[in-house]
Protein backbone atom coordinates (compact mmCIF):
# COMPACT_ATOMS: atom_id res chain seq x y z
CA UNK A 1 0.00 0.00 0.00
CA UNK A 2 1.41 3.36 -1.05
CA UNK A 3 1.84 6.02 1.61
CA UNK A 4 -0.33 8.99 0.65
CA UNK A 5 1.78 11.63 2.38
CA UNK A 6 0.92 14.81 0.44
CA UNK A 7 4.38 16.36 0.40
CA UNK A 8 7.86 15.35 -0.49
CA UNK A 9 10.89 16.24 1.62
CA UNK A 10 14.44 16.57 0.44
CA UNK A 11 17.93 17.73 1.37
CA UNK A 12 18.73 20.86 -0.64
CA UNK A 13 22.29 21.88 -1.54
CA UNK A 14 22.23 25.60 -2.34
CA UNK A 15 25.97 26.31 -2.42
CA UNK A 16 29.28 24.58 -1.85
CA UNK A 17 30.57 24.56 1.72
CA UNK A 18 27.07 24.93 3.17
CA UNK A 19 25.12 22.24 5.03
CA UNK A 20 22.22 20.52 3.34
CA UNK A 21 18.86 22.09 4.20
CA UNK A 22 15.77 19.93 4.71
CA UNK A 23 12.97 21.43 2.60
CA UNK A 24 9.42 20.53 1.59
CA UNK A 25 9.00 19.72 -2.10
CA UNK A 26 6.16 18.72 -4.40
CA UNK A 27 5.87 15.06 -5.30
CA UNK A 28 7.06 14.73 -8.92
CA UNK A 29 4.67 13.55 -11.63
CA UNK A 30 5.49 10.73 -14.03
CA UNK A 31 5.46 11.67 -17.71
CA UNK A 32 6.27 9.66 -20.83
CA UNK A 33 9.59 7.90 -20.43
CA UNK A 34 9.72 8.27 -16.66
CA UNK A 35 8.64 6.83 -13.34
CA UNK A 36 8.34 8.23 -9.83
CA UNK A 37 9.78 6.14 -7.04
CA UNK A 38 9.38 6.32 -3.30
CA UNK A 39 12.98 6.17 -2.16
CA UNK A 40 13.54 3.43 0.39
CA UNK A 41 17.33 3.64 0.70
CA UNK A 42 20.24 5.51 -0.87
CA UNK A 43 23.96 5.16 -0.16
CA UNK A 44 26.31 7.99 0.80
CA UNK A 45 29.69 7.71 -0.94
CA UNK A 46 32.69 8.43 1.33
CA UNK A 47 33.80 11.38 -0.80
CA UNK A 48 30.40 13.10 -0.91
CA UNK A 49 31.50 15.66 1.67
CA UNK A 50 34.44 16.54 -0.58
CA UNK A 51 32.07 17.05 -3.51
CA UNK A 52 29.75 19.26 -1.48
CA UNK A 53 32.73 21.33 -0.36
CA UNK A 54 33.69 21.83 -4.01
CA UNK A 55 36.92 19.85 -3.68
CA UNK A 56 36.30 17.31 -6.46
CA UNK A 57 36.71 19.23 -9.71
CA UNK A 58 35.63 16.59 -12.25
CA UNK A 59 32.08 16.39 -10.89
CA UNK A 60 30.98 19.63 -12.61
CA UNK A 61 28.13 19.79 -10.10
CA UNK A 62 25.77 22.68 -10.85
CA UNK A 63 23.85 24.10 -7.92
CA UNK A 64 21.28 24.37 -6.45
CA UNK A 65 19.80 20.88 -6.45
CA UNK A 66 18.82 17.83 -4.44
CA UNK A 67 22.05 15.80 -4.52
CA UNK A 68 23.06 12.15 -4.49
CA UNK A 69 22.99 9.31 -6.97
CA UNK A 70 21.25 5.94 -7.16
CA UNK A 71 18.66 4.43 -4.86
CA UNK A 72 16.45 1.47 -4.13
CA UNK A 73 12.82 2.52 -4.41
CA UNK A 74 9.21 1.51 -4.90
CA UNK A 75 7.43 2.62 -8.07
CA UNK A 76 4.45 4.82 -7.19
CA UNK A 77 3.80 6.28 -10.66
CA UNK A 78 4.78 5.01 -14.09
CA UNK A 79 4.72 6.82 -17.40
CA UNK A 80 2.10 5.90 -20.02
CA UNK A 81 4.74 4.21 -22.18
CA UNK A 82 6.02 1.84 -19.46
CA UNK A 83 5.83 -1.77 -20.67
CA UNK A 84 7.64 -3.60 -17.85
CA UNK A 85 7.74 -1.37 -14.78
CA UNK A 86 4.48 -1.21 -12.83
CA UNK A 87 3.16 0.27 -9.60
CA UNK A 88 4.53 -1.36 -6.49
CA UNK A 89 7.67 -2.76 -8.13
CA UNK A 90 10.89 -2.54 -6.13
CA UNK A 91 13.64 -1.23 -8.38
CA UNK A 92 17.25 -0.22 -8.20
CA UNK A 93 17.56 3.14 -9.93
CA UNK A 94 20.85 3.65 -11.78
CA UNK A 95 21.54 7.35 -12.09
CA UNK A 96 23.67 7.52 -15.24
CA UNK A 97 21.57 9.38 -17.79
CA UNK A 98 22.29 9.87 -21.49
CA UNK A 99 20.80 12.54 -23.70
CA UNK A 100 18.05 10.78 -25.64
CA UNK A 101 18.77 12.77 -28.80
CA UNK A 102 22.55 12.67 -28.23
CA UNK A 103 23.68 9.63 -26.22
CA UNK A 104 27.24 10.97 -26.08
CA UNK A 105 26.00 13.50 -23.50
CA UNK A 106 25.85 11.89 -20.08
CA UNK A 107 25.38 12.90 -16.47
CA UNK A 108 24.82 11.22 -13.13
CA UNK A 109 21.51 12.48 -11.76
CA UNK A 110 22.10 14.66 -8.70
CA UNK A 111 25.80 13.86 -8.62
CA UNK A 112 27.85 14.52 -11.75
CA UNK A 113 27.39 17.23 -14.33
CA UNK A 114 28.05 16.68 -18.01
CA UNK A 115 30.64 18.27 -20.25
CA UNK A 116 29.92 21.39 -22.31
CA UNK A 117 26.67 23.23 -22.94
CA UNK A 118 24.68 20.08 -23.68
CA UNK A 119 25.86 18.42 -20.49
CA UNK A 120 24.93 21.49 -18.47
CA UNK A 121 21.49 21.60 -20.07
CA UNK A 122 20.86 17.94 -19.27
CA UNK A 123 22.10 18.39 -15.69
CA UNK A 124 19.94 21.45 -15.01
CA UNK A 125 16.77 20.22 -16.66
CA UNK A 126 14.41 17.30 -16.21
CA UNK A 127 16.89 15.12 -14.33
CA UNK A 128 18.50 17.63 -11.99
CA UNK A 129 17.49 16.30 -8.58
CA UNK A 130 18.99 13.23 -6.97
CA UNK A 131 18.04 10.74 -4.28
CA UNK A 132 18.27 12.75 -1.05
CA UNK A 133 14.48 13.05 -1.04
CA UNK A 134 11.45 10.88 -0.39
CA UNK A 135 10.16 10.78 -3.96
CA UNK A 136 12.20 11.05 -7.13
CA UNK A 137 11.42 11.20 -10.82
CA UNK A 138 13.72 8.93 -12.85
CA UNK A 139 13.93 7.75 -16.48
CA UNK A 140 12.22 4.42 -17.12
CA UNK A 141 15.49 3.01 -18.43
CA UNK A 142 17.11 3.75 -15.06
CA UNK A 143 14.73 1.35 -13.28
CA UNK A 144 16.06 -2.16 -12.77
CA UNK A 145 13.63 -4.69 -11.31
CA UNK A 146 14.69 -6.48 -8.14
CA UNK A 147 13.24 -9.86 -7.18
CA UNK A 148 12.97 -8.90 -3.53
CA UNK A 149 11.39 -12.19 -2.43
CA UNK A 150 14.32 -14.15 -3.84
CA UNK A 151 16.89 -11.65 -2.57
CA UNK A 152 15.32 -11.88 0.88
CA UNK A 153 15.78 -15.66 0.75
CA UNK A 154 19.46 -15.00 0.00
CA UNK A 155 19.59 -12.92 3.19
CA UNK A 156 19.57 -9.40 1.75
CA UNK A 157 17.80 -6.32 3.06
CA UNK A 158 17.02 -3.35 0.83
CA UNK A 159 19.64 -1.00 2.36
CA UNK A 160 22.40 -3.52 1.57
CA UNK A 161 21.48 -3.40 -2.12
CA UNK A 162 22.42 0.27 -2.35
CA UNK A 163 26.06 -0.77 -2.80
CA UNK A 164 25.21 -2.17 -6.26
CA UNK A 165 26.63 0.90 -8.09
CA UNK A 166 30.10 0.02 -6.80
CA UNK A 167 29.86 -3.38 -8.45
CA UNK A 168 28.34 -2.02 -11.66
CA UNK A 169 31.10 0.55 -12.11
CA UNK A 170 33.85 -1.92 -11.23
CA UNK A 171 32.34 -4.49 -13.60
CA UNK A 172 32.50 -1.92 -16.40
CA UNK A 173 36.26 -1.91 -15.95
CA UNK A 174 36.94 -5.54 -15.02
CA UNK A 175 34.36 -7.47 -17.03
CA UNK A 176 33.43 -5.20 -19.93
CA UNK A 177 36.64 -3.53 -21.10
CA UNK A 178 39.49 -5.42 -19.41
CA UNK A 179 37.73 -8.73 -20.09
CA UNK A 180 39.62 -10.28 -17.19
CA UNK A 181 39.87 -14.05 -17.40
CA UNK A 182 41.33 -16.92 -15.43
CA UNK A 183 45.12 -16.73 -15.34
CA UNK A 184 45.42 -12.99 -15.95
CA UNK A 185 47.84 -11.08 -13.74
CA UNK A 186 46.28 -7.77 -12.80
CA UNK A 187 47.83 -4.83 -10.93
CA UNK A 188 45.28 -2.57 -9.25
CA UNK A 189 45.89 0.85 -7.78
CA UNK A 190 44.86 2.59 -5.66
CA UNK A 191 43.20 -0.63 -4.55
CA UNK A 192 41.80 0.02 -1.08
CA UNK A 193 39.15 2.66 -1.83
CA UNK A 194 35.46 1.99 -2.38
CA UNK A 195 35.74 1.26 -6.10
CA UNK A 196 39.23 -0.24 -6.27
CA UNK A 197 38.42 -2.78 -3.55
CA UNK A 198 35.30 -3.94 -5.36
CA UNK A 199 37.28 -4.18 -8.61
CA UNK A 200 39.74 -6.42 -6.76
CA UNK A 201 36.84 -8.60 -5.60
CA UNK A 202 35.46 -8.95 -9.13
CA UNK A 203 38.88 -9.67 -10.64
CA UNK A 204 39.42 -12.44 -8.09
CA UNK A 205 35.95 -13.80 -8.87
CA UNK A 206 36.95 -13.88 -12.56
CA UNK A 207 39.99 -16.01 -11.72
CA UNK A 208 42.77 -13.43 -12.01
CA UNK A 209 45.79 -13.03 -9.77
CA UNK A 210 45.72 -9.53 -8.29
CA UNK A 211 48.46 -7.30 -6.92
CA UNK A 212 46.80 -4.50 -4.94
CA UNK A 213 48.76 -1.26 -4.56
CA UNK A 214 48.31 1.28 -1.77
CA UNK A 215 50.01 3.59 0.70
CA UNK A 216 49.16 1.89 3.99
CA UNK A 217 49.74 -1.62 5.21
CA UNK A 218 46.78 -1.54 7.60
CA UNK A 219 44.22 -0.82 4.87
CA UNK A 220 45.77 -3.50 2.66
CA UNK A 221 45.60 -6.02 5.49
CA UNK A 222 41.95 -5.09 6.02
CA UNK A 223 41.24 -5.59 2.31
CA UNK A 224 42.69 -9.10 2.44
CA UNK A 225 40.73 -9.94 5.58
CA UNK A 226 37.45 -8.70 4.10
CA UNK A 227 38.09 -10.93 1.08
CA UNK A 228 38.95 -13.95 3.28
CA UNK A 229 42.69 -13.82 2.51
CA UNK A 230 42.57 -15.42 -0.96
CA UNK A 231 45.75 -17.04 -2.26
CA UNK A 232 45.58 -15.11 -5.55
CA UNK A 233 45.65 -11.68 -3.86
CA UNK A 234 48.93 -9.98 -2.96
CA UNK A 235 49.39 -6.45 -1.65
CA UNK A 236 52.23 -3.96 -1.88
CA UNK A 237 52.85 -0.74 0.01
CA UNK A 238 54.18 1.83 -2.45
CA UNK A 239 57.16 3.98 -1.43
CA UNK A 240 57.14 6.63 -4.17
CA UNK A 241 60.47 5.40 -5.58
CA UNK A 242 59.29 4.38 -9.06
CA UNK A 243 62.18 2.09 -9.92
CA UNK A 244 62.12 0.32 -6.55
CA UNK A 245 58.33 0.03 -6.59
CA UNK A 246 58.34 -1.36 -10.14
CA UNK A 247 60.92 -3.96 -9.15
CA UNK A 248 58.83 -4.91 -6.11
CA UNK A 249 55.70 -5.33 -8.24
CA UNK A 250 57.57 -7.43 -10.78
CA UNK A 251 58.82 -9.77 -8.05
CA UNK A 252 55.21 -10.52 -7.12
CA UNK A 253 54.24 -11.57 -10.65
CA UNK A 254 54.54 -15.23 -11.75
CA UNK A 255 58.08 -15.84 -12.98
CA UNK A 256 58.73 -12.12 -12.44
CA UNK A 257 57.44 -11.61 -16.00
CA UNK A 258 55.15 -8.66 -15.31
CA UNK A 259 51.40 -8.11 -15.48
CA UNK A 260 48.78 -8.39 -18.19
CA UNK A 261 46.56 -5.54 -17.01
CA UNK A 262 46.90 -2.38 -14.95
CA UNK A 263 43.61 -0.93 -13.66
CA UNK A 264 43.79 2.60 -12.24
CA UNK A 265 41.28 4.01 -9.73
CA UNK A 266 42.81 7.40 -8.87
CA UNK A 267 40.17 9.48 -7.01
CA UNK A 268 38.93 12.84 -8.26
CA UNK A 269 40.70 14.94 -5.63
CA UNK A 270 44.13 13.94 -7.01
CA UNK A 271 45.55 15.67 -10.08
CA UNK A 272 47.13 12.59 -11.60
CA UNK A 273 47.64 8.90 -11.00
CA UNK A 274 50.29 8.10 -8.38
CA UNK A 275 50.92 4.58 -9.72
CA UNK A 276 50.44 4.65 -13.50
CA UNK A 277 54.01 5.38 -14.58
CA UNK A 278 55.37 2.81 -12.13
CA UNK A 279 52.94 0.10 -13.24
CA UNK A 280 53.73 0.71 -16.91
CA UNK A 281 57.26 -0.47 -16.18
CA UNK A 282 55.97 -3.97 -15.41
CA UNK A 283 53.27 -4.23 -18.09
CA UNK A 284 53.82 -7.07 -20.56
CA UNK A 285 53.81 -6.83 -24.33
CA UNK A 286 50.19 -6.41 -25.47
CA UNK A 287 49.30 -5.33 -21.94
CA UNK A 288 46.18 -3.32 -21.22
CA UNK A 289 45.78 -0.16 -19.15
CA UNK A 290 42.26 0.53 -17.90
CA UNK A 291 41.69 4.04 -16.55
CA UNK A 292 38.63 4.01 -14.30
CA UNK A 293 39.26 6.79 -11.78
CA UNK A 294 38.63 10.52 -11.83
CA UNK A 295 41.97 12.35 -11.62
CA UNK A 296 41.45 15.91 -12.84
CA UNK A 297 44.87 16.43 -14.43
CA UNK A 298 46.69 14.99 -17.42
CA UNK A 299 48.24 11.57 -17.96
CA UNK A 300 51.73 11.17 -19.42
CA UNK A 301 52.74 7.92 -21.10
CA UNK A 302 55.93 6.82 -22.89
CA UNK A 303 54.78 7.19 -26.50
CA UNK A 304 57.26 5.11 -28.53
CA UNK A 305 57.66 2.48 -25.83
CA UNK A 306 53.90 1.96 -25.68
CA UNK A 307 53.76 1.50 -29.45
CA UNK A 308 56.68 -0.92 -29.49
CA UNK A 309 55.06 -2.98 -26.73
CA UNK A 310 51.60 -2.88 -28.34
CA UNK A 311 49.92 -1.51 -25.25
CA UNK A 312 46.23 -0.67 -25.15
CA UNK A 313 44.92 2.28 -23.15
CA UNK A 314 41.19 2.12 -22.45
CA UNK A 315 39.04 4.47 -20.40
CA UNK A 316 35.70 3.52 -18.94
CA UNK A 317 33.03 5.50 -17.16
CA UNK A 318 30.44 3.22 -15.52
CA UNK A 319 29.09 0.29 -17.57
CA UNK A 320 26.78 -0.68 -20.40
CA UNK A 321 23.24 -1.95 -19.94
CA UNK A 322 24.46 -5.46 -20.71
CA UNK A 323 26.93 -5.35 -17.82
CA UNK A 324 24.30 -3.94 -15.44
CA UNK A 325 22.04 -6.87 -16.29
CA UNK A 326 24.91 -9.32 -15.87
CA UNK A 327 25.81 -8.03 -12.41
CA UNK A 328 22.16 -8.14 -11.33
CA UNK A 329 21.97 -11.71 -12.64
CA UNK A 330 25.11 -12.64 -10.66
CA UNK A 331 23.49 -11.14 -7.56
CA UNK A 332 20.19 -12.99 -8.00
CA UNK A 333 21.99 -16.28 -8.73
CA UNK A 334 24.14 -15.93 -5.63
CA UNK A 335 27.38 -15.91 -7.64
CA UNK A 336 28.12 -12.39 -6.44
CA UNK A 337 27.80 -11.89 -2.70
CA UNK A 338 27.52 -8.43 -1.19
CA UNK A 339 26.34 -6.84 2.03
CA UNK A 340 26.30 -8.13 5.59
CA UNK A 341 26.58 -11.78 4.60
CA UNK A 342 30.17 -11.10 3.53
CA UNK A 343 31.09 -8.87 6.44
CA UNK A 344 29.76 -5.46 5.42
CA UNK A 345 28.92 -2.84 8.04
CA UNK A 346 25.79 -0.77 7.38
CA UNK A 347 25.03 2.45 9.25
CA UNK A 348 21.59 3.97 8.57
CA UNK A 349 20.41 7.56 8.98
CA UNK A 350 17.07 9.32 8.45
CA UNK A 351 16.90 12.10 5.88
CA UNK A 352 16.90 14.74 8.61
CA UNK A 353 20.33 13.50 9.77
CA UNK A 354 21.85 13.42 6.29
CA UNK A 355 24.82 15.53 7.43
CA UNK A 356 25.56 12.91 10.09
CA UNK A 357 25.46 10.29 7.36
CA UNK A 358 27.91 12.26 5.24
CA UNK A 359 30.24 12.66 8.21
CA UNK A 360 30.08 8.94 9.03
CA UNK A 361 30.78 8.02 5.42
CA UNK A 362 33.78 10.34 5.22
CA UNK A 363 35.28 9.06 8.47
CA UNK A 364 34.41 5.38 8.30
CA UNK A 365 33.11 4.57 4.81
CA UNK A 366 34.93 2.37 2.35
CA UNK A 367 34.97 -1.22 1.18
CA UNK A 368 32.06 -3.01 2.89
CA UNK A 369 31.43 0.01 5.14
CA UNK A 370 28.29 1.80 4.01
CA UNK A 371 26.36 4.84 5.20
CA UNK A 372 22.74 4.60 4.05
CA UNK A 373 20.05 7.29 4.11
CA UNK A 374 16.52 5.99 4.73
CA UNK A 375 14.35 8.96 3.68
CA UNK A 376 11.20 7.60 5.31
CA UNK A 377 12.85 6.53 8.55
CA UNK A 378 11.68 8.60 11.56
CA UNK A 379 14.28 10.55 13.48
CA UNK A 380 15.30 8.71 16.63
CA UNK A 381 17.71 9.60 19.38
CA UNK A 382 21.16 8.30 18.49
Amino acid sequence: MVDQEPTNRGAWLSAFNTPLEIVDLPIPKATSGSAVVQILATRVVPYLGRIHRGEVKPTNLMLPLIPNANCVGRVIMDGPDAVLIKLGDIVWCESTIHGRDDPSVQIVQGHLGGEGDRGRKLMQGEWRDGSFQRYQKVPLESCNLLDTDHLKQLGYTLPELTCLPLYIIAAGAIIEVAQVKTGDVLVMGPATGSFGSVAVQLALLAGASVIALGRRQDTQNELKELLDNPDNLQTLVMTGDKEADAAAICKLTPGQLGCDIYNDWTPGWLETSPYLSTSLKVLKNHGRVILSGAAYGEVRVPYAESIHLNRSFIVRWTASREIIERVLSMLHQGTLKIGKSVGAQVATFPLELVEDGKEWAEKHGGFKKYAIILPRCPVQSR
